[in-house]
Parts: structure tokens; sequence; C-alpha cells
């Protein structure tokens, strides 16, 4: 395994560069998420695949069954609960674990894989984590349904895990700056929750609907509905009338 493993060679200087492409703030999200999937594939074949965050998952690979991961939605807070051991194997492994791994005959008995992995034919999974300051950010998960990850395979992987970890990271402080320098201070009587808030803070950067999914990690028909929502609440029907009525009051500035 070891031999196996001294054998993997570093990404090509035109992969490198093709990486700090993808990582450029002039990409959007989805646009970062589908090139990493393009570029592992080409080295570590998988079956399907996914981003995962907090709230959602992101751009989804060839074999992800987006009718699954709508009906599943509702249990992300068990998955994450679940893969707290999985996330705790990528940061002291270099950002990469598989499944089988770390769970062993427990893995069966998990509801990630009972609602996930089974129904998708996987037979294995490795995840990459992206953490900053401690703080989970984002993970790409890989499955295969025929085969196991080899070790040179998983050190392949940790090459990209160390560049994901960076452009993510990077993402991650954008946003939050983002957000910060648009806030809105939405008097509570409007009664907006904190997504219609967020939501509304990418209108004043002048992120489209799907620019704001990408961001937010969710898609543009929840954007739509969402903002459809904190415009009414604002006495708005569209776009432009909202971001002229919060600039017009200074809370979109």
């Amino acid at each position: 395994m070891a031999a196996e493993a001294t054998a993997v060679q570093p990404l090509e200087a035109s992969e490198l560069v093709e990486l700090a492409e993808l990582g450029s703030a002039d990409t959007s999200l989805a646009d970062f998420e589908q090139g990493v999937f393009r570029l592992v594939q080409r080295h570590v074949g998988f079956d399907l695949g996914f981003f995962r965050r907090n709230r959602d998952y992101g751009a989804l690979s060839a074999g992800t069954d987006l009718a699954l991961m709508q009906e599943i939605r509702p249990l992300w807070p068990t998955f994450i609960t679940e893969g707290h051991a999985l996330c705790a194997a990528c940061s002291a492994q270099r950002g990469v674990a598989v499944d089988a791994e770390v769970y062993g005959a427990r893995l069966e008995r998990l509801t990630a894989y009972q609602r996930l992995t089974k129904p998708s034919g996987m037979r294995t999974g490795a995840m990459l984590v992206s953490q900053a300051g401690g703080r989970f950010i984002a993970a790409l998960l890989l499955g295969r349904r025929s085969s196991e990850f080899r070790p040179a395979e998983l050190e392949r992987l940790r090459q990209f895990a160390a560049f994901i970890r960076l452009a993510e990271t990077w993402r991650w402080v954008e946003r939050r700056a983002a957000r910060a320098s648009a806030a809105l201070v939405v008097p509570e009587s409007v009664g907006l929750t904190e997504r219609e808030r967020e939501l509304l803070s990418y209108l004043g950067l002048g992120y489209t609907n799907e620019q704001i999914a990408s961001a937010c990690g969710v898609s543009p028909y929840t954007v739509r509905n969402q903002l459809s929502r904190a415009y009414s609440k604002l006495g708005v029907a569209t776009r432009a009338e909202a971001v002229a009525a919060l600039r017009g009051s200074g809370l979109a500035d």
C-alpha cells in the first residue's frame, strides 16, 4: 500500500492553473463545484458526488439522484450529526476519509447509509472536508458502486482537498464580508426572516437569482420564492422596486 501511495504524481502545471482559475472571484460557486468534479473525475473515478454545506447541497455531479436529494433534505441535521466521526477522520487524515474505514460494521446502521448510500447503490464513499478556524464550511462527497478507493487514489484526493480547502475558505470569507458590507437594518415591524434579510443583502450587491442561489447553496426556484415573500413584506412587487426602496431608506448601502 505504501508503495502505491508514493507513486502518486503531483498535479500538472496546467491543472494547477485550472484550479487557480476555478477558485477565482469571477467563478460562480456552481461553476467552481462543477469544475472540481471534472478535475477529480479525470484522476479518481466516482459514480456519484455532491458538495454538502450545513444548509443544503451544492452543484450536482453526474450520477446524483436529484429527486432523492430533495426527498432526504429534512434528514440533513441527522446526517450532519452522524458525519461528525467522518469529519474528524478527515481532519486527522489530511482532509480525506472513507466511510467504511471510519464506521466499520456500524456503517449500515446509519440513517445516512439507509436513506442515501444504499438507495444510491453505493458501495463506498469518500469525503473531502473544508474547515476554517475549526468551523465546518463544506464537504465534497464521492461515491462508488463497484470498487473501493485505492490508497493511491486517496492520496490524489488529498492533493485536491488542500486546494478545495483554500478555495472554499477564501470564498467563505468573501461571502461573509459581502453580507456584512450589504447588511440591511430593516425595521423589525417588517417581519423579515434571517434568510430573507440575507437574500435581500445580495440584491444590494447586484447578484442575480442564480448567483444568490450559488452563494447560499439553494436552488434559484427557492431564491425566487423567498424573495417574493420578502417583497410582499416590504410592500414592493419587483427586484428593482426592492432595491430602490432599500437604497432610498439607506438600508442597502
